[in-house]
């Protein structure tokens, strides 16, 4: 159970609405601890939400994906996930939906008579880049990930990526030091 440590009334910090990461006493807090946002992002997943408020904004969460996403198709975009997890974070916010942003590593498993090898967006490899992987929670959806089907496959992967993901059911899944860190960069590291 995901709980939030921090009371942020307690700090003057207004939660009536969503974005609140944006208020001037949580923007003075995130400078000295940026780990802050994790924060906010506890606070959205363990927020007691209404059955009414989940009925309307799924409707209105499956309006908007299919909208971002046809035009996130028309410019077949590689790599775009954190600026469109952003949009649509912004997006919700203004109409009142509360969300957050995760970023960390990726692996996609594919079928054992697929035979293709498993692909992996690792937190710890080589290049210039932000994260790994982004994607957005928005209660009910635990999962909202537009850009996952324009991302860096082989051809042989792609057909077998779905073009988004917006899904209200996770499971508990066990990480490897492989699911996070590019094997390549712990083979350099061990000769060092």
């Amino acid at each position: 159970m995901i709980n939030s440590n921090i009371d942020f009334k307690n700090l003057g910090i207004d939660t009536s609405a969503p974005g609140f990461y944006n208020d001037p006493i949580f923007l003075k807090i995130e400078r000295k601890t940026p780990s802050i946002l994790n924060e906010y992002n506890k606070f959205v997943m363990v927020k007691k939400y209404s059955d009414e408020y989940l009925i309307f904004v799924k409707k209105k969460i499956d309006i908007i994906v299919n909208i971002l996403f046809d035009e996130l198709s028309k410019s077949s975009r590689i790599g775009a996930c954190i600026d469109i997890s952003q949009i649509l974070m912004l997006i919700l916010e203004k109409e009142g939906i509360w969300s957050c942003m995760f970023d960390g590593s990726m692996t996609i498993e594919y079928s054992k008579e697929l035979k293709i090898t498993n692909t992996y967006f690792y937190t710890v490899d080589y290049g210039d880049y932000s994260a790994a992987h982004a994607w957005i929670a928005a209660p009910p959806y635990k999962i909202i990930d537009l850009s996952i089907s324009f991302q860096n496959y082989e051809y042989s992967e792609k057909p077998y990526i779905p073009k988004y993901i917006l899904t209200d059911y996770v499971t508990n899944a066990e990480i490897q030091a492989i699911d996070i860190v590019n094997p390549e960069i712990s083979l350099i590291t061990k000769n060092l």
